[in-house]
């Protein structure tokens, strides 16, 4: 029955026309599946300008009051966002996303409560559920995915505190022996230059402190790196990650200080990681960056959000240009509540976030970011 019931629920999603978009940031809210109550975009990929992906899952009360979640997924073709349908498969939760093409994504995450990961093709028609290994007996988790080409992907998550990593050669998904330096370990975000260049993310637990984490395929084998960490930090957690070559990477993610959640970026240039300055907007002490997008060594785009007490969470995008980070204020739907979530980047002018708002009724909906420099 939760199966019949996901399938009847779609609907198409409407956005802001291309057209309408002028220079800066403007918000596209999407309309999200017919009696959802919470639906939420955590990625999003683009191709190109006419081509990006961003998978979500949403909501629904079933029977004796459970909540069940699935699967949702929107393309743009260019000038608008449109519903791509959902897949049934109940308590469903995307993280991730990476496409090569507009006849070819990938969309991860776990399913059935965290227990198994969970892979979602896009052939240009339709999404197709792809079966995946599960290293962990009752624990798997997926979180972020990185494509090279159509029979080159690798996937990155944790289960039971230890880091998960697997690889698509065109046919099947793989499981690799990613290394676990800490305990627990954690990967949540990766970037892929070649099918022999990729770069994780994430954090591991060292004497007690949840610290940064990273590490490298060559492949053939993962290799932990040296990471810094910001001062003062009590935790820290690097949420994901970008690469143009085997030589520039950002990484950026949230860390927490004495008084709240702060963001940062550091910087990999072929040797090593080193830290760099994030400045949060004037009116804020508070905000935490989840998504990055490089499109070469002297343009990134970060994306997460910013708190003002007593007022509420709003969007919050950070941009480097080759030197320094900057603050930028994207437009935010919702009054009190807006986060976005990832961020795509097709050129140094031209960028795509996802992530969700709530509105006025204290509904949990989607929403996506036009940048235009």
């Amino acid at each position: 029955m939760r199966r019949l019931v996901a399938a009847l629920v779609l609907v198409s999603a409407l956005s802001v026309p291309a057209s309408a978009h002028g220079l800066g940031w403007a918000s596209e809210t999407l309309t999200p599946p017919a009696f959802s109550e919470a639906t939420r975009l955590e990625a999003v990929s683009c191709s190109s300008s006419s081509f990006c992906s961003a998978p979500g899952w949403y909501t629904i009360e079933g029977f004796e009051e459970t909540i069940h979640s699935y699967g949702t997924y929107y393309n743009w073709n260019g000038s608008s966002w449109s519903s791509a349908g959902s897949l049934p498969e109940a308590d469903l939760i995307i993280s991730g996303a990476s496409c090569t093409s507009s006849s070819f994504c990938v969309a991860v995450g776990d399913y059935e409560r965290g227990s198994w990961t969970y892979a979602a093709h896009w052939n240009g028609t339709k999404w197709t559920l792809v079966s995946t290994p599960n290293p962990n007996f009752s624990e798997n988790h997926l979180d972020g995915v990185s494509c090279t080409s159509s029979t080159a992907c690798t996937a990155v998550g944790n289960g039971a505190g230890e880091t998960i990593a697997m690889r698509w050669n065109g046919t099947s998904w793989s499981t690799q022996t990613p290394p676990n330096p800490g305990t627990p370990n954690k990967l949540k975000g990766v970037s892929c230059t070649s099918s022999t260049h990729c770069v994780a993310v994430g954090s591991k637990t060292s004497s007690g402190t949840e610290v940064t984490l990273a590490m490298t395929w060559n492949g053939t084998t993962w290799t932990t790196q040296t990471t810094p960490n910001p001062a003062g930090a009590l935790s820290a957690s690097a949420e994901a990650v970008s690469c143009t070559s085997s030589s520039f990477c950002v990484a950026v993610g949230v860390y927490h200080a004495s008084n709240g959640p702060l963001p940062f970026a550091m910087h990999w240039n072929g040797t090593s990681w080193s830290l760099q300055s994030v400045k949060l907007p004037a009116e804020t002490n508070f905000g935490w960056v989840e998504g990055v997008s490089c499109t070469s060594n002297t343009f990134c785009m970060g994306a997460g959000a910013y708190n003002k007490i007593g007022q509420g969470t709003f969007a919050m995008a950070q941009k480097w240009n080759g030197t320094s980070w900057t603050a930028e204020k994207p437009a935010n739907p919702g009054k009190s509540s807006n986060e976005l979530k990832a961020v795509s980047c097709a050129a140094s002018n031209w960028c795509k976030a996802a992530g969700f708002y709530t509105n006025g009724e204290g509904v949990i909906l989607p929403f996506t970011e036009h940048f235009s420099g």
